[in-house]
């Protein structure tokens, strides 16, 4: 839905993370490249990672500790959700969720990367899991040419007659499409 907004204003997308450079992560000290479309080896990672960890790769590590459980998430599209039975999630914290797992210290940093370490991370294991589970099937994400604040200028543009600045909302009727 929001790709055909963007399309309809006319907005230039990015790819999100570059195409065709190797992230670059600093693990335990040394720094370690990963190419595009690429797994990054983890036999060379200086990390205290378990014998059947080290030879899984990072997408393994992925397969092994997060990709058992998306089924059980189910469509978090769905009216609903999240049902109570995955409560349980938003209870813990992902690296918590990792741990609870099986997975090593080592391994829970590697999955979290490049966005947390396990000491910061304050998002509950079902954002996570919610988000992967959207982003099966996903090749790509975009960024914005520009910022992504565009977006919402250009739907504030658009729906500018229709918008009424510092007006109290005392009730929607969206068959309508008044504001009153």
């Amino acid at each position: 839905l929001t790709l055909r907004y963007i399309k309809l204003f006319g907005l230039a997308l990015d790819p999100f993370l570059p195409t065709s450079l190797a992230q670059a992560y600093r693990l335990g000290g040394q720094q370690i490249q990963l190419l595009p479309g690429g797994d990054l080896d983890l036999a060379g990672v200086p990390l205290a990672l378990t014998r059947a960890e080290r030879k899984l790769g990072l997408s393994g590590l992925w397969q092994h500790y997060v990709t058992p459980v998306l089924q059980e998430i189910g469509d978090p599209t769905a009216p609903g959700w999240p049902p109570q039975s995955l409560r349980k999630f938003d209870r813990v914290t992902f690296a918590g969720f990792l741990r609870a797992q099986g997975a090593s210290p080592a391994a829970t940093t590697l999955l979290e990367l490049p966005f947390y370490q396990p000491n910061e991370d304050r998002l509950s294991a079902l954002w996570w899991l919610r988000d992967a589970a959207l982003a099966q099937g996903e090749h790509q994400r975009y960024k914005i040419r520009g910022g992504n604040d565009l977006f919402p200028r250009a739907l504030a543009a658009k729906l500018a007659s229709l918008i009424r600045y510092g007006a109290a909302v005392s009730g929607m009727a969206q068959d309508e499409h008044t504001v009153r």
